[in-house]
Formats: C-alpha cells, sequence, structure tokens
C-alpha cells in the first residue's frame, strides 16, 4: 500500500486499475485475496482514497542485504523517486516494514502507528528535494 503524500503519482500510477474508492478493511481484504485478480503490485492511496490496485514500481536496483523479494524491492524502489510511504506485509512471513525515502524498515505491529504516522509526517524529504 503506498500512501502518497506532496509528489503526486501519476506517473507511477498509469499502469494500475482504476479504483477510486474510500480505502476499508474490506476492500483492501478483497484486493489483497490471494488469487484475485488485482492481488499483485500495489495500492496508491491519495487522500484516504484508493486511486489504482495492481500498481507495478520499478523496483530497486542496489545491492540489498538479506532476502527480499520483489515486493519489497518495488516498495523500496517507488520510496527513492516519491515521497510516498509505502507499507509492506511480507506473504511468506506476514512482517510488515515501511519503505520510505530509499529505505526499508521492518516494523512490529504494537509500534507500526506510531512508526507510520512518522513518516507520514515528515517533512526532510521534501525539504531536501525542493532544495536540489
Amino acid at each position: 500500500m503506498t500512501f502518497e503524500r506532496k509528489m503526486p503519482l501519476n506517473d507511477m500510477i498509469k499502469n494500475g486499475v482504476t479504483i477510486n474508492a474510500p480505502v476499508t478493511p474490506e476492500l483492501l481484504m478483497t484486493i489483497f485475496y490471494p488469487g484475485t485478480r488485482l492481488h499483485d503490485g500495489a495500492v496508491v492511496i491519495r487522500d484516504n482514497i484508493i486511486i489504482v490496485a495492481s500498481a507495478f514500481y520499478t523496483p530497486t536496483t542496489k545491492p540489498l542485504a538479506g532476502k527480499y523479494g520483489s515486493r519489497h524491492r518495488a516498495a523500496i524502489g517507488i520510496s527513492e523517486v516519491s515521497d510516498s510511504v509505502t507499507v509492506v506485509v511480507s506473504e511468506e512471513t506476514g512482517r510488515i516494514s515501511i519503505a520510505y525515502g530509499g529505505e526499508l524498515e521492518p516494523v512490529f505491529i504494537d509500534n507500526f502507528h506510531r512508526v507510520f504516522e512518522e513518516y507520514m509526517e515528515d517533512t526532510t524529504y521534501v525539504e531536501e528535494k525542493e532544495s536540489v
């Protein structure tokens, strides 16, 4: 799930399937249910609206220590070119990570809400990009 912040993701979502529906747990569970047509790829959320589902991003090309699948590499990739925050849940382990600013941080469920809000409120990334 990619959460758009200040930088519009219009170019990155052109390959997705238009949804334009409010975010609800039921809709997200339906989209990400294994075997459904929209299961693969990401959803892009803008102002609490699921804009598209099944969006695919260019994965990062930087070498990563450890075993990371295409979902994690794509999350890092989108975070390298935008100020978005992407939440990744491993299909194999159920572990949660957040990709932001080209980095991937594992997050425990107990701390998820706090960590997610910190990333969503961060102004450092936008300020760095504007000063370049």
